[in-house]
């Protein structure tokens, strides 16, 4: 392989001795023969020999002056030889000399011959060699740089579009490398930051250009692609890549099997740890450092075997692994490299787990000098710009956060989570491009905001808890919406606006059709793949010129937003409402109350059936059984969940308002909890009687939310605007519906309004009048789906309405109702809630959006849409207008249909600004206005008289 590569690359220097015969210079005779001992002796593996001949070359070709007549330029000779003389080092693993030797190379470029041929030949063989150097010596983030520029700087010279193949062949035109190799190596970089799904997509791009290659190289790939999946929370997946590495390597290729071997068992190791199998663990750890293979393996096997036995309190064995781990570390890695600063992480854990602390805080301070190129660090002394890992730290400082909370540091501790949030924060939105990591960033990260939210109850500071369960929660949805604010702030232009909406829209489309090709045919993924990559990097990059452009918006995007709860108070005060959030993790629930004048936080531990109980009231809701068998359950496991969710905040004797505003988490987000009873139905009474339960709708009007940081919304002071839909299918797949055109017409009695229904109610008649109007009403139908999220729709008269759409839609709406099964229907993702098409309207800047959990008929679900708009009219706000309207329903339906069923899916998600109230706030001072000036009018005619 080395000799391909030297090759390749002596194919750009052959250039420099083009069109020297006619050149009768000793100088230039001796460049010739130093030149070609240069490329013998490399590729002997002469490293030092072949230094030495580019050398006289550099020292040579700097006494020499350029003839423009037959084409010499000595320092293109110097260039050359100075880049091999860098890859000499790298090689042999003397990375700052080899930084060094590129380092000189600006100094070089004066002339316009010389920068046009550097430019042409070697700027990607720099940029590449900066970005391995910069790899080995563990700073990520500039090897992600270089890394990114040589693939882009790559593809434009080839003229890459989306759908081609890459061809090796000419690759090697352009560059001196594998296209594997670049593929692999940034894609490795990705795992570092967290990008999962941007690495499993790169790793995918390298095997797509592995034809030719040494079987071992696309073992190696393989198993990479495994470790991005497993990281990525897809275990079967992942092991699936592990087996078939381990199937076709052969122990006879002593060149590639052991180290790929010894990767892919610890690789093995790790995902059935993450995947709690712990049965395989040290087996294959065992194997991995039994293998003769890499030490930087090893290493890694070591770590985690470490930490497994410190979680399994073998602290004996634990040290001695770790030990071992640092004897190999000191005699592979560079002082500030992270594998270094792993260690003392897994050392801190010893020690914290031994009731050691000071010690544990001594080897977390190392870690984190580490991390800063420092001797040791401190919390307080950090910043995210100093690290050279971004990932490693997060971990590291929820460890050092707790066991400063054991040595009643409260100082530090507080500053180490606060840090903790900046950098997932940064992580999220300047690092992370994949929509898919940053949810798995989101689940991994709920874990370590749950310490924090431990840390401040125990120190009895329920308010800094809330702001970690907050910071925990829809962390994408409220990004989504602050960058569209910023935008807005930001003196961005509105053609800008309307470019960002096209771009978000064909990333989500690509994402889209990128999972329904894995899932429908996952051997074929080559030409999405690359329109995936091709699409995120030039938003990546557009979206960097806009942020240069215009600073305010870059400041108001990035920028911390801080979470302030007597602002919430206000808003609460305002509707007379209580603010209930859960947070669940594992086994454990937490419930943070907040009324206008205070703040409470309660833990429970939840019972072994509380998810079997909200899948089963669930069901039971979706199928609308009608029997006492079917009642009975229904009846114990919502008292069950009750009891759970609601009594340990009434038995703590805290006050809920008549109003409550709800904030679930993960499956509570598919629990209406109106149909939460405070009292079981007694079993000696054999009838069904779900019309008799004690609902807590009866008592509470309930609201729904996503996040209560978007509860602060301005409100328009808008009159209603209806614009109401309602389609006749071209499709002639989709069932008709009988009673939606009925639906919005008996609307538009109530609350006036535009319609549009039939074949007319088409994609571009839609868009035209939506941005005219504040309120709409979606009566058609709506599906989710749970395999490919963004795959879910709303159907119109001539085409689908994707939930990737709705993200991108032009409008200034408070409300949207969506008379349409499962519109608020959902898949969950931990740390972000749930996935839905309610969900999007909210994400795409509506206010509130009125929808449904399961399929109902049109014709049944119109009594409870009429009683709504209704009591919209009559000046409830509608919040409280769809509480009325199911109480109506159930006051006024026959017992049978008092089944939760027809009632309880529809719910309302967020708050809508009142428009009458406003009115109404607007008259009464303009009467008080009148009455002041009539007062004064009529003193001062007095006092003339």
């Amino acid at each position: 392989m080395r000799a391909i590569i030297i090759s390749l690359l002596f194919l750009g220097g052959a250039l420099l001795l083009k069109g020297q015969d006619n050149i009768n210079s000793c100088n230039v005779y001796q460049i010739e023969q130093h030149w070609a001992k240069a490329g013998n002796a490399l590729n002997a593996s002469k490293y030092e020999e072949a230094e030495a001949y580019f050398q006289f070359v550099v020292d040579c070709s700097g006494n020499l002056q350029k003839d423009t007549t037959s084409g010499y330029f000595p320092k293109r000779y110097i260039i050359a030889s100075t880049v091999f003389q860098a890859y000499i080092q790298l090689e042999l693993g003397n990375y700052n000399n080899a930084k060094n030797y590129l380092d000189e190379l600006d100094l070089n470029f004066k002339d316009p011959e010389t920068e046009a041929f550097y430019t042409i030949n070697y700027e990607k063989n720099i940029n590449y060699l900066y970005a391995r150097i910069y790899n080995k010596i563990g700073l990520f983030e500039l090897a992600l740089f270089h890394f990114e520029r040589t693939i882009e700087q790559l593809l434009s010279d080839l003229g890459y579009r989306p759908g081609q193949k890459l061809n090796k062949e000419k690759v090697a035109v352009y560059f001196s490398y594998p296209a594997l190799d670049l593929f692999n190596d940034a894609a490795c970089i990705y795992l570092e930051f967290g990008d999962y799904d941007r690495a499993a997509l790169y790793f995918k791009m390298a095997l797509s250009t592995s034809e030719g290659e040494a079987e071992g190289k696309k073992q190696m790939v393989r198993q990479n692609l495994g470790r991005a999946l497993t990281l990525a929370g897809n275990y079967t997946e992942g092991m699936k890549y592990f087996r078939i590495v381990q199937n076709n390597i052969s122990l006879s290729n002593k060149e590639f099997s052991s180290d790929i071997l010894g990767f892919t068992y610890k690789n093995m190791a790790e995902n059935f740890n993450l995947n709690g199998q712990r049965d395989s663990i040290f087996y294959y750890l065992n194997k991995t450092i039994e293998l003769d293979c890499d030490e930087k393996i090893k290493i890694h096997a070591l770590q985690l075997y470490s930490e497994i036995l410190i979680q399994e309190k073998d602290f004996d064995t634990a040290k001695k692994k770790l030990e071992l781990s640092f004897k190999k570390t000191d005699r592979i890695y560079p002082e500030f490299h992270p594998e270094r600063a792993d260690n003392f992480r897994i050392m801190g854990d010893f020690f914290s787990a031994t009731k050691n602390h000071k010690k544990a805080d001594l080897n977390y301070k190392k870690a984190l000098g580490i991390l800063t190129g420092k001797e040791t660090c401190s919390c307080h002394q950090l910043k995210v710009s100093d690290l050279i890992d971004k990932r490693l730290p997060l971990e590291l400082l929820v460890r050092k956060s707790m066991n400063l909370l054991s040595l009643n540091n409260s100082t530090e501790w507080k500053t180490c989570f606060s840090f903790m949030n900046k950098l997932v924060y940064d992580l999220d939105s300047k690092y992370i491009l994949s929509e898919e990591s940053r949810y798995t960033l989101s689940s991994k990260s709920k874990k370590l905001y749950k310490t924090a939210i431990d840390a401040h109850l125990k120190n009895k500071n329920p308010t800094q808890a809330y702001v970690f369960c907050q910071l925990a929660k829809s962390r994408i949805l409220d990004q989504s919406i602050r960058n569209r604010e910023a935008m807005l702030a930001g003196g961005v232009p509105d053609s800008i606006l309307l470019q960002e909406r096209k771009y978000k829209r064909l990333l989500n489309e690509v994402q889209k059709s990128r999972k329904e090709a894995i899932k429908n045919d996952p051997g074929n993924l080559s030409d999405i793949e690359n329109r995936t990559w091709v699409t995120e990097n030039k938003y990546r990059d557009w979206i960097k010129v806009i942020e240069k452009k215009y600073p305010t918006y870059y400041e108001l995007k990035h920028g911390i937003a801080k979470i302030k709860i007597k602002d919430i108070q206000k808003e609460l005060k305002k509707r007379n409402h209580s603010l209930i959030e859960y947070f669940i993790f594992e086994q454990e629930l937490y419930i943070f109350i907040i009324n206008k004048n205070n703040i409470d936080a309660l833990k429970v531990n939840l019972y072994d059936d509380f998810l079997k109980d909200i899948a089963l009231v669930r069901n039971i809701l979706r199928n609308n059984v009608y029997d006492f068998t079917t009642f009975n359950k229904f009846s114990i496991a919502s008292h069950r969940l009750h009891q759970s969710l609601i009594a340990p905040i009434k038995e703590k004797n805290i006050i809920l308002e008549e109003g409550m505003l709800i904030v679930p988490d993960e499956e509570l987000f598919l629990l209406p909890f109106e149909v939460l009873t405070s009292t079981r139905h007694n079993k000696s009474e054999k009838n069904v009687a779900y019309h008799n339960l004690d609902y807590l709708l009866h008592q509470h009007s309930i609201t729904y939310h996503y996040s209560s940081n978007l509860i602060q919304q301005k409100n328009n002071n808008r009159k209603i605007k209806l614009l109401g839909i309602a389609p006749d299918f071209n499709n002639k797949k989709i069932i008709p519906l009988p009673w939606n055109k009925k639906e919005i017409q008996l609307v538009k009695k109530i609350i006036d309004g535009h319609t549009i229904s039939g074949y007319d109610a088409t994609l571009t008649n839609f868009t035209e009048k939506l941005n005219s109007h504040n309120y709409l009403h979606l009566a058609t139908h709506a599906s989710f789906n749970e395999n490919i999220p963004l795959a879910s729709k709303i159907e119109l008269a001539d085409t689908s309405l994707f939930i990737y759409e709705i993200f991108s839609l032009n409008h200034k709406l408070d409300l949207t109702v969506i008379s349409a099964c499962e519109s608020a229907d959902g898949k969950n993702h931990k740390g972000e809630g749930l996935i839905s098409l309610s969900k999007a309207f909210i994400q795409s800047g509506c206010k509130s959006v009125v929808a449904n959990l399961w399929k109902v008929s049109d014709q049944k679900s119109l009594p409870i849409m009429l009683y709504f708009y209704n009591n919209i009219k009559k000046n409830d706000t509608p919040e409280m207008a769809l509480t009325n309207s199911k109480r109506e329903f159930l006051e006024n339906t026959n017992t049978r249909s008092t089944h939760p069923f027809y009632w309880a899916g529809f719910i309302q998600i967020g708050w809508t600004p009142h428009p009458d109230e406003n009115d109404l706030n607007l008259i009464l001072i303009l009467i008080a206005i009148l009455f002041l000036v009539f007062i004064s009018f009529f003193f001062l005619n007095k006092k003339k008289h």
